[in-house]
């Protein structure tokens, strides 16, 4: 034991986690506290975070649960502990990251900064700890050519782009590339004119 506490030690001297370091924590079975049917942020674990805000150091949520799941077991709660700054959350396996925060007219949401879908093989694996794998999912397999440029203007009119979903230069020319297809009906596939 005294090796660790002797690595331990030399880390903090040497590095700047002590005034600059975040802590990323588990939500179920850390921070999540059962009473009465209710869920809510245990006691010596507030206290905590409220020294770790305090200190104005990042506290970083990691969790299985969906982001919105987060929001309404306990949003307003940590958002209160977090001194109502945004809260960083790794959401599903890292499949999706982003902050917690407040937002003018809905209360709390979740702004995302990545998401990585899951593998079939994952979805597999994950379909296989239920009793019944079959009647968990059900598949839908879309007829690409026929329903993709009616499926494409309506997500358009919807404002859901690849520059809305990917706000970044590849995101962008995605849209741009669309955009050529939609408004001057030019399809850059088949580099002719397309069928409106």
């Amino acid at each position: 034991m005294h090796d660790v506490e002797k690595q331990l030690k030399q880390f903090l001297q040497q590095s700047a986690y002590m005034t600059q370091g975040a802590i990323v924590t588990d939500l179920d079975g850390t921070v999540l506290q059962e009473e009465e049917g209710k869920a809510r942020i245990a006691v010596p674990v507030e206290a905590a975070l409220n020294e770790l805000y305090g200190l104005g150091r990042p506290v970083i949520l990691n969790t299985l649960r969906f982001p919105l799941n987060v929001i309404r077991t306990l949003g307003q709660e940590w958002h209160r502990l977090a001194r109502e700054q945004p809260i960083p959350l790794v959401s599903m396996n890292g499949s999706q990251i982003g902050f917690v925060k407040a937002s003018d007219h809905k209360g709390l949401v979740f702004e995302e900064l990545a998401a990585f879908p899951l593998a079939p093989s994952e979805i597999e694996e994950i379909l296989a700890g239920y009793p019944n794998p079959k009647g968990t999912l059900i598949k839908f397999i879309l007829p690409l050519g026929r329903c993709r440029n009616k499926g494409m203007r309506e997500l358009y009119k919807m404002n859901i782009t690849q520059a809305s979903l990917f706000p970044d230069l590849d995101g962008l020319a995605r849209s741009l590339a669309f955009e050529l297809e939609f408004h001057w009906a030019y399809d850059p596939k088949q580099k002719r004119k397309s069928p409106q």
